[in-house]
């Protein structure tokens, strides 16, 4: 019941087999049964075997990444430019023109806006970063970032392969849900998770603070499923008071130990 545990936010962490995922399956069935609704970024398609939960590959379907969702357009160039930084683009090549989209409107189409600034950029590395996002998102259909909050997963499969494209798309899909739903009016009450598998792939990025920081007043959870925890920010792990561990060797159990500062004894 989430309404009685101490925040929104809970993290599994495990080695591989020793149970994460249907530790979470079970977990998010009887949420799911209490009317929360819920968003699993999903990167090896592992929760479909929920009842209720809808498929969508993510190059079939993605966000806007350009749209404010509760942001002023300074804001979002800011965020916008710590998460090309990903890939590998030179920011200050690409902030006059990420300027330029909002200030003509054609932040508002997605296709519109990566046309522009593909053909506006004399960077090869912004050049580079447009082009591989287009390579995976060209024929997908753009749609809300509230559309994927009801009882959606989201696919990556065809993204595994490149790993800062995983972290570039996982995170801009995870920093929209947050403004978004930043945007909304406080509730006390919990409404919505957001589930975020293999996070190490957003968990050392600023966004992990901001996430379990500030959401829950909003009605938002959020699940942090992982391997490891070690390098994680201390402002993230201490705002994350139900940390849900499971068994490994004993390196393993040492290296966890020492990130949560546990003795033996415990």
């Amino acid at each position: 019941d989430l309404r009685a545990a101490p925040s929104n936010h809970f993290m599994v962490v495990g080695m591989t087999g020793m149970g994460k995922t249907w530790t979470i399956l079970t977990i998010l069935r009887r949420l799911m049964g209490s009317g929360i609704r819920v968003m699993v970024i999903d990167p090896h398609g592992e929760y479909l075997r929920i009842p209720g939960i809808e498929p969508v590959d993510v190059t079939r379907k993605f966000i806007n990444i350009f749209e404010l969702d509760g942001l002023t357009d300074v804001e979002r160039i800011h965020r916008l430019l710590i998460e090309f930084g990903i890939l590998g683009a030179d920011t200050r090549a690409l902030l006059p023109d990420l300027k330029a989209i909002y200030s003509n409107g054609l932040y508002r189409d997605f296709f519109k806006a990566m046309e522009y600034l593909r053909a506006s950029t004399d960077d090869d590395s912004v050049a580079l970063a447009l082009d591989r996002i287009m390579s995976y998102l060209r024929d997908a259909e753009i749609v809300p970032v509230s559309e994927l909050l009801n009882n959606k997963a989201l696919l990556f499969s065809s993204i595994r392969p490149s790993p800062d494209m995983m972290s570039f798309l996982m995170g801009v899909v995870a920093d929209h849900v947050y403004t978004h739903v930043m945007s909304q009016g406080i509730t006390e009450e919990p409404e919505q998770l957001l589930v975020i598998d293999e996070a190490y792939y957003v968990l050392n990025s600023p966004l992990a603070e901001l996430l379990v920081r500030g959401a829950r007043k909003f009605g938002l959870g959020v699940v942090f499923i992982t391997q490891t925890i070690t390098g994680i920010s201390n402002d993230v792990l201490q705002n994350i008071p139900l940390i849900i561990v499971l068994g490994g060797n004993d390196a393993y159990v040492a290296s966890i130990s020492q990130a949560l500062n546990l003795t033996s004894e415990d």
